[in-house]
């Protein structure tokens, strides 16, 4: 039997996390969530802020996720379900908003607000993206695996042996790949590896999840103090989305990120989503914490 092809990998990847999104609710307001592919040691934060947005959206009707603002507490297991759980904040006329924790074996994982509308534009107005190569012509984030440098090979290999469920395209190798530290803004092209429903709550927690993709490589990247080859423990603080217009995440989207603020260990990193037609669809705020591994000891 041959071995399946790039896309046919990506593909059985996005079907773990769709299964992962559908959530089995246990109680009123209360839902147990899957684990999607072990890419990470730990539970990756992007399918966290998924599922407690799926979550939320369950309690809500007539309206579509606009923003969502959340604290990741504690790493979870990736060999365990987590729970999620949603309090009902206020339900208005054009807007809902939620609250939501989710706990593993006791221990609170992440804390979210999400909020709900009614109101969804076609179109936005706000910074263009920036110039860069086509989707064709940029490479793929498996083609910077393949040239990861050797000091980066153990960090890639999650990435090697596991592949994502979205199509990611790299204007430049990224940090944790070998990438030089370097200063302003760096973009991926990035789309669901098949066509996909119209379904503009799936299309927007799909993108929620890849929201998290490379925000905490963004800081390593700045830090043009730090020996590349130095190996640092990176950890997301909290995460802000924000929805412009509906999602159609089968087309290709142009993620910007940009870091504005290093303090100490910590970094703040935006990023905006556009789509392949310039339309700003989201924006996103994420603030990190990048520190050595601990000594033996201490």
């Amino acid at each position: 039997m041959s071995e399946p092809t790039l896309n046919e990998q990506c593909e059985a990847a996005l079907d773990e996390l769709l299964l992962g999104l559908d959530l089995e609710e246990i109680a009123t307001d209360r839902f147990r969530g899957t684990e999607q592919r072990r890419i990470y040691t730990h539970i990756f934060g992007g399918q966290l802020l998924a599922q407690a947005m799926a979550g939320a959206a369950r309690t809500v009707d007539g309206k579509l996720p606009n923003s969502m603002h959340a604290y990741f507490v504690d790493a979870g297991n990736t060999n365990e379900p987590v729970e999620i759980n949603v309090e009902r904040i206020r339900d208005g006329r054009s807007v809902s908003t939620r609250g939501v924790s989710i706990i593993q074996h006791g221990r609170l994982l992440l804390n979210a607000s999400c909020s709900f509308s009614t109101s969804q534009a076609d179109n936005s107005t706000g910074d263009p993206p920036p110039d860069v190569s086509a989707p064709p012509d940029t490479p793929t984030l498996q083609h910077w695996l393949a040239n990861a440098s050797e000091g980066a090979s153990m960090r890639a290999m999650s990435f090697i042996k596991y592949t994502p469920p979205v199509e990611i395209r790299m204007t430049e190798q990224p940090n944790f790949l070998g990438g030089l530290p370097a200063d302003g803004t760096r973009s991926q092209w990035m789309r669901l590896p098949r066509a996909f429903p119209d379904n503009p709550l799936l299309n927007s927690l799909l993108m929620t999840y890849a929201s998290d993709y490379f925000l905490l490589d963004m800081i390593s990247r700045a830090d043009q103090s730090r020996d590349p080859n130095d190996t640092f423990n990176g950890t997301s603080l909290d995460h802000s989305l924000w929805f412009h217009c509906p999602v159609k995440f089968d087309q290709w989207h142009l993620y910007t990120q940009h870091v504005q603020a290093l303090a100490g260990q910590r970094g703040l990193v935006r990023g905006t989503i556009h789509d392949i037609d310039g339309k700003l669809v989201a924006s996103v705020m994420q603030e990190g914490l990048m520190r050595p591994p601990r000594k033996a000891g201490s």
